[in-house]
């Protein structure tokens, strides 16, 4: 490149410009890069020991003939972007992320980094294309259905609490959760009272078969039933005290809310109560803005709702309404609580 060019590159705010978007496209390649990492089984593998190239691909069950070549090419990506360390032809986590990620109980992260970048990035991509359809996009979703369920447990802390708030300590108590995603809420309840007995309803099979496999490994199988299936088929007549719909309010669409309500409101004996958490349309995070415009795109989803409205309708469909902020680190997320007149 000539000097006057060099400087005309400068100058007009063109190198400025590249070397902020060459920032954020590592940050881009990180998160993809640690994402399949993770799914693959990389990370734990050299967490547990730095591994030559042949003993990684040993460890993924990887053919050396088709994917030597490819694996050593991913790895130094993951060089590259400061995960990967080579120590005298071994290959080892470096990077604080990888190494967090590669953990069991920071799956949560693991599973948003998949979300991100198997699932938001193609809807950014698909945004206002024509030649995208939505049955599509439904379909991208429903695959990605069990990363989600695992990536909704970074708001776990915040939501047990609810839980814990919902219901007693002690005494009888009949608790029902609306799509149940990976059972950590269900499970936590039966934890917390010795006397609850626990419904859960989840429509996909392959959640529901897993949930049914913690509560046995749980000891509650006679306490707990994990019902596979599409909640419009259940009826049940002022059965229970408490019934929760965790972030997926939004798996309904829009002009079946109130019948939904009505329905639960059914459900609930006098005096019991209905807790819908979910990341509102007010939010202010990427994630909120992503989760928005996913909910704009996808056919058979409702748009996050609007606090005021939603407390509205609860209010309309019965119930003594009102909305909670559970937490001030994520002002989105709020919780609909609608109780039954006793």
């Amino acid at each position: 490149m000539k000097a006057s060019d060099y400087l005309k590159w400068i100058g007009n705010g063109q190198a400025g410009a590249f070397l902020r978007l060459s920032s954020n496209l590592k940050g881009f390649y990180r998160i993809c890069f640690l994402a399949k990492a993770g799914k693959m089984g990389l990370l734990q593998a050299l967490a547990a020991s730095p591994l030559r190239l042949e003993e990684a691909l040993d460890a993924l069950a990887l053919s050396p003939e088709k994917h030597a070549a490819s694996l050593k090419a991913f790895l130094h990506l993951g060089v590259t972007l400061g995960e990967i360390d080579p120590r005298r032809n071994r290959y080892a986590l470096k990077g604080n992320l990888a190494k967090a990620m590669a953990k069991p109980e920071f799956d949560a992260l693991l599973s948003l980094a998949e979300e991100a970048s198997g699932l938001h990035a193609p809807y950014i991509a698909a945004a206002l294309s024509e030649e995208v359809e939505g049955e599509s996009l439904r379909a991208l979703s429903d695959r990605h259905s069990e990363v989600i369920a695992r990536s909704s447990k970074i708001a776990e802390p915040v939501l047990k609490s609810v839980l814990d708030d919902l219901l007693p300590e002690s005494g009888p108590c009949a608790f029902l959760e609306v799509g149940s995603g990976s059972g950590v809420y269900l499970l936590h309840a039966l934890s917390r009272n010795p006397e609850l007995s626990a419904t859960g309803v989840e429509l996909v099979e392959e959640l529901a078969r897993n949930i049914r496999r913690k509560i046995m490994d749980a000891g509650q199988a006679g306490r707990a039933e994990m019902l596979a299936g599409d909640m419009w088929t259940l009826d049940y007549q002022e059965q229970f005290d408490c019934i929760t719909l965790f972030n997926n309010i939004y798996y309904f669409p829009e002009s079946d809310h109130p019948k939904l309500l009505e329905k639960l409101y059914r459900w609930l004996k006098p005096g019991g109560r209905l807790a819908i958490a979910t990341l509102c349309r007010d939010g202010k995070h990427s994630i909120d803005a992503i989760m928005h415009m996913w909910s704009v795109m996808t056919p058979g989803a409702s748009l996050l709702p609007e606090p005021g409205a939603f407390t509205a309708l609860m209010s309309k469909s019965g119930y003594l309404a009102k909305t909670v902020t559970p937490s001030r680190l994520d002002s989105a997320m709020k919780v609909f609580v609608g109780q039954k007149p006793a």
